[in-house]
């Protein structure tokens, strides 16, 4: 059976698939076929080499000067921003004079990587997709077919990520980034004859030809943000480095877990809470004890939890997704390998510290309507943990309070979702106590 690995594009996310590459090895993964776009293409030469080390280095010290001349780590953080705005001018005046951004340090840095001798005789095929501009149509490179000496300048083509980058000329010819044909190239692998694929999305911006999961392709993609593909800092290179190593064990069962990690020593430990939260969800009237709550049921449980579940149905213990989604709003660590009962009492931790806003709103005693104008304007975080000690507070069987949260229930139900099942957790923690 040939077996392909697929390596997606997204310029400093590729730090991501280093790590999946360190976790394919751990488990002896072997493949036939590497088919590659952009980063990943360029990367995936370096897989077929069979030199993980030379990735390894080339990534653990990458700075955005090794990228391209005068240039700026592009990311939303301000602050991040403003540390660089004297270096703006002279990335704009070079970004005009090259017609893109001048990336003769990143040519420069990858050509002494690739080994000729080590690339064509290997037992690994090789492609990478490129976009042919001059002739409007897509043009995959293929390793039997290549110029030995014009490597570099197919894997430039593929990177070419025009206007981010310039276009890359070859034989009188421009090529554009392949990832405006396919991102993540599984149907070129399987046009090269692969029958079993694991594929690598860095859910970077550019088209994806399949969307849809397929029997024969086992996909690797990050569960959280990997940064702007234009981010070359450090800290964040080695974190996603982790993340691809992590959710690769995960994803062939060697750890437990979405966002977050687990030994597989917790996995019936996980199973069982994921049955109790689902068992909290259904009786949340009893839990309660409330006629009134009974409202709250229809509208939210019977109808808007199934629709606020449905991201996360595809997990192996949904509900328990949907915890760790609550915990990285919490601002859990998501790297390394967490103990179940240790995560379970941070995130408990967490809620009940967050009490201010709730004590704040019930001492101003506010109108419901009031209190959601002002939830409005707060994080989500302070929403979910809101709700939580609202939750805890209804157990006085209070009317009002129950009309309140029902009201409370139907405009935030995603928050409302997340903060019952952090209410069904302290109340198990009690009856365990007890």
């Amino acid at each position: 059976m040939k077996r392909a690995l697929v390596l997606g594009g997204g310029g400093s996310k590729g730090a991501y698939e280093i790590g999946v590459w360190k976790a394919l090895d751990e488990m002896h993964q072997q493949f036939d076929l590497v088919c590659g776009t952009s980063i990943g293409a360029m990367i995936g030469v370096l897989y077929v080499q069979h030199d993980y080390p030379k990735a390894y280095d080339l990534w653990k010290d990458l700075k955005v000067e090794d990228i391209m001349v005068n240039g700026v780590n592009l990311d939303k953080d301000i602050e991040l921003i403003m540390s660089q705005k004297g270096k703006y001018a002279d990335f704009l005046s070079s970004y005009i004079h090259h017609k893109g951004a001048d990336i003769t340090p990143f040519i420069e840095t990858i050509t002494p990587l690739f080994d000729a001798d080590a690339f064509f005789n290997s037992d690994i095929d090789y492609a990478c997709m490129t976009v042919n501009f001059t002739r409007r149509q897509p043009h995959p490179f293929l390793k039997q077919k290549m110029d030995r000496d014009r490597v570099i300048d197919y894997v430039l083509a593929s990177a070419s990520c025009f206007p981010a980058f310039p276009m890359k000329e070859i034989d009188g010819e421009y090529y554009l980034d392949g990832g405006y044909h396919d991102n993540v190239p599984i149907e070129l692998a399987r046009s090269l004859g692969a029958q079993q694929i694991v594929a690598v999305d860095l859910k970077a911006v550019g088209k994806n030809q399949i969307h849809e999961p397929q029997e024969d392709t086992i996909y690797i993609e990050p569960y959280v943000p990997l940064g702007s593909f234009l981010l070359f800092d450090t800290k964040r290179i080695h974190r996603n480095m982790q993340l691809g190593y992590q959710d690769t064990m995960k994803k062939f069962h060697k750890l437990l877990g979405s966002i977050y990690t687990f030994s597989l020593n917790d996995e019936k430990a996980i199973a069982h809470l994921d049955d109790q939260l689902q068992k909290a969800l259904e009786q949340i009237d009893d839990l309660l004890d409330h006629e009134t709550m009974l409202n709250v049921v229809e509208k939210v449980v019977h109808h808007r939890v199934l629709k606020g579940l449905a991201p996360y149905q595809y997990h192996t213990f949904p509900f328990f997704a949907l915890l760790e989604k609550t915990a990285w709003i919490f601002g859990l660590a998501d790297i390394g390998i967490w103990q179940l009962q240790a995560f379970v009492i941070e995130i408990l931790h967490v809620a009940d510290a967050h009490i201010s806003i709730f004590e704040k709103m019930k001492a101003s005693r506010i109108s419901v309507g009031d209190i959601i104008v002002a939830l409005k304007n707060e994080s989500e975080l302070e929403i979910i943990c809101y709700i939580y000690q609202y939750l805890l507070d209804t157990q006085n069987k209070q009317s009002d309070r129950f009309t309140g949260l029902k009201a409370i229930s139907v405009v935030f139900n995603d928050s409302f979702l997340k903060a019952y099942m952090l209410y069904a957790l302290h109340m198990n923690f009690l009856k365990m106590e007890g």
